[in-house]
């Protein structure tokens, strides 16, 4: 993760950072195929490694978030988007968990997991900028 915040925090001042976020997002969906195709330690250090620096993307979130929205609300965005990431992270291990039940393996949840993961980048690429807000007259 520490190698991704470097990576993506320097890119994030020329490339723009929509798109920085979609990547991060397939770099960390391809960490997880390689840990569903995990036949060896090498699939496992091939997840660690992508899903790390897929990971590292978090300086980013901070500067799209004052780019997009400025400072005035910054603190309440924060607060809902990450209400909405502790969903998700309560939310995937017990799905992950409940797929295990099922199946007897993780291959399923986390193919799952991953593919769920297009969708993020879909809406990373194509969220418009808000508009500047209007003011009373």
């Amino acid at each position: 993760g520490m190698a991704g915040r470097i990576l993506w925090g320097g890119l994030g001042d020329f490339v723009p950072k929509q798109i920085l976020l979609a990547l991060a997002v397939v770099v960390q969906g391809a960490g997880m195929l390689a840990l569903v195709a995990g036949e060896s330690p090498v699939h496992l250090h091939a997840f660690a490694l992508l899903y790390g620096v897929g990971q590292g993307i978090v300086p980013v979130t901070f500067a799209i978030r004052g780019e997009y929205f400025g400072r005035k609300a910054f603190g309440t965005i924060a607060g809902v988007m990450q209400a909405f990431q502790t969903i998700g992270g309560v939310a995937g291990p017990i799905y992950a968990g409940w797929a295990y039940d099922l199946t007897q393996s993780y291959t399923f949840a986390f193919t799952v997991l991953a593919l769920a993961s297009l969708v993020a980048v879909v809406a990373f690429v194509f969220a418009p900028k808000p508009g500047a807000p209007k003011t009373a007259a």
